[in-house]
């Protein structure tokens, strides 16, 4: 069996521990020999500090395999999905970690029309990568082309898609957190040039990430709230690393939960038309009631955007997404994208003459815990093997992807980790009293279950 290098969605690791150059320099010439000599490659990375070395590896494999590459620069992981089709690429790699702490990055492979690769192309792309077979032509290193100003190409076809003029009218202020990463390039931008007044936090690119964690989650986000609330802003929005998902807070002050950023953005995008949602095992149950609303039907899939978009692609879904608040539309690109979604989340404020806070009060509120339990990667598979021995066999159990465990006030979900070396806990409940039972259950149904291993 060929050893797998790719988790959830693309290889990431720790760099120069778990990654190194050298795999960049490998991994190109891997993509280089799948996809053939001639081949014109769109790259993009975050801010973080390794990226400038894995690029120049990954584009020196690249050109030896006969590859075209084109530079997109320090860019969101969105704008490379939705350039990749639109600059004519036949596919794209993203440097970038995501949400990972700063000592991590990776690489996500793309395809022609701005799609990750599948899993199947990730078991491709590892056969070549360990074979060492590789196509080798004499390098050209004027193969190697710059594509500037995507971020303003970007912010004009936002403009053309939504109703800017009624986000300008209505006169929001917008904290906008960039946590050090891309989004400091485009989301501060964006929001002045849709007529908001922004008051930018963490907006310096930094890949040591010294304001915040990258990841924008409630324990990390102390400061936006604050801000908020303090400035009076109607909304703040939080984005990661390299901007695919965006997490937002209410104007007054308190944080919502990524589903419910999901759960608005189907409601807005599929207001008057209904269509097909697809959602994640691990998103909670808002986005099903988002869908009621809109005469949406919601069909659910495995963790990760590869395949929510190969769902979407099968049942011609109109939107797709996670619980951590990245959303993929169809027509725009086939990634999640942050930016687009707090776009479309402030043209449904002005559409609807309603605050955000007003708009989340459309749903029905849930109790959630999200919690991360270390796991060696090569106990994760015997562990959940393990406790799903331990679950009775007339529970209603979905095991698409880990264990989701529903219940009639709730469900719970156990699954590991595709990028790092932890198990998750994720649960919903309608109460505090029953989300801390389903809390004390699973840690000590895991803890207890690893500590036998």
């Amino acid at each position: 069996m060929v050893k797998k290098i790719f988790g959830t969605f693309g290889v990431r690791g720790i760099f120069n521990k778990e990654l190194f150059p050298e795999t960049a320099n490998l991994l190109g010439h891997a993509l280089g020999t799948y996809l053939g000599k001639g081949k014109k490659i769109g790259i993009g990375h975050d801010t973080r500090v390794s990226c400038d070395e894995l690029q120049v590896e990954l584009i020196k494999g690249l050109i030896s395999t006969g590859c075209e590459v084109y530079k997109f620069g320090c860019v969101g992981t969105p704008l490379l999905s939705f350039f990749i089709p639109r600059k004519n690429m036949d596919g794209g790699v993203m440097i970038t970690a995501s949400h990972n702490p700063k000592e991590y990055n990776g690489l996500k492979f793309w395809n022609a029309d701005g799609s990750g690769f599948r899993m199947e192309q990730d078991r491709e792309l590892e056969k070549i990568y360990y074979s060492r077979s590789f196509n080798a032509v004499k390098p050209k290193y004027n193969k190697i082309k710059t594509i500037e100003n995507l971020n303003t190409e970007y912010i004009q076809n936002v403009k053309a898609k939504i109703d800017w003029e009624a986000i300008k009218k209505a006169n929001f202020t917008v904290v906008a957190d960039c946590g050090h990463g891309c989004a400091c390039y485009i989301t501060p931008q964006l929001l002045q040039a849709l007529g908001c007044n922004v008051i930018p936090l963490f907006n310096e690119p930094d890949g040591t990430f010294p304001g915040r964690s990258s990841e924008p989650i409630e324990e990390n986000l102390s400061e936006i709230k604050k801000l908020v609330k303090e400035t009076s802003a109607d909304l703040g929005v939080a984005q990661d690393g390299d901007a695919d998902r965006a997490v937002h807070i209410d104007n007054e002050g308190f944080y919502q939960m990524g589903d419910r950023s999901f759960a608005l953005a189907c409601y807005a995008f599929l207001k008057n038309r209904g269509g097909t949602i697809v959602s994640t095992v691990s998103t909670g149950t808002v986005v099903e009631d988002a869908a009621k609303l809109v005469n949406a039907r919601v069909l659910y899939s495995i963790v990760g955007e590869p395949k929510i978009v190969e769902m979407m692609k099968k049942n011609n879904a109109e939107i797709g997404g996670e619980e951590n608040g990245g959303v993929i539309y169809k027509g725009w690109s086939y990634a999640r994208d942050g930016i687009f979604t707090t776009a479309l989340i402030l043209e449904l404020m002005a559409k609807e003459n309603k605050s955000f806070k007003e708009l989340n009060e459309m749903l029905p509120q849930y109790e959630q815990i999200k919690v991360k339990i270390p796991c060696p990667n090569d106990k994760k598979e015997i562990l959940l093997k393990k406790i799903e021995e331990k679950i009775p066999k007339d529970q209603d159990l979905i095991t698409i992807d880990g264990l989701r465990i529903n219940y009639s006030d709730g469900w719970l979900l156990l699954r590991p980790s595709g990028t790092e070396p932890i198990f998750r806990i994720m649960a919903e409940a309608k109460t505090k009293q029953r989300i801390q039972e389903l809390e004390e259950f699973a840690k000590k149904l895991v803890n207890d279950t690893l500590n036998n291993l």
